[in-house]
């Protein structure tokens, strides 16, 4: 899928996030600063792309997606190199960006963020989207107020 493929200059690495909801595979490509979705068929456990690849969002600048992680809401928030979140509305309210968000609620800058994940367990865990950086900071930042 070209969607995958790496870009140009070196060093290449293409795709980083990656996860299944809904019929759709939603993927970063850090070196192509891209958030796209393609539906996919499953079918006598043969997985094929189902669609043409839809790109939800690029992002700005220097700036590069890395992992993300659907909330409750169905909201994307991608752990955006060097030093923010970019939240994305649900695929289902229009697929656009809302913009990039520096640690909301918190007065804290990331140092090039990787991974997001919200916590597990009760209701007030999982407002709770952990962020780890390339520097090895855990970044808890709490998700409450945040409204689409």
């Amino acid at each position: 899928m070209d969607g995958f493929a790496p870009g140009a200059p070196a060093p290449a690495f293409g795709i980083n996030g990656l996860h299944v909801r809904g019929g759709d595979l939603y993927f970063t490509n850090s070196q192509k600063k891209t958030f796209a979705r393609v539906p996919i068929s499953v079918r006598g456990g043969n997985v094929a792309q189902a669609g043409p690849i839809q790109v939800l969002g690029s992002a700005n600048g220097t700036d590069e997606f890395d992992d993300f992680v659907f909330d409750a809401a169905g909201r994307v928030w991608a752990a955006t190199i060097p030093d923010t979140l970019t939240l994305f509305f649900p695929p289902v309210q229009g697929n656009g960006m809302l913009g990039q968000l520096n640690a909301p609620g918190n007065p804290v800058v990331f140092d090039s963020p990787t991974s997001a994940a919200f916590g597990r367990g009760g209701v007030a865990q999982q407002h709770v989207l952990y962020v780890t950086t390339r520097a090895g900071q855990l970044i808890a930042v709490d998700t409450t107020g945040i409204r689409v």
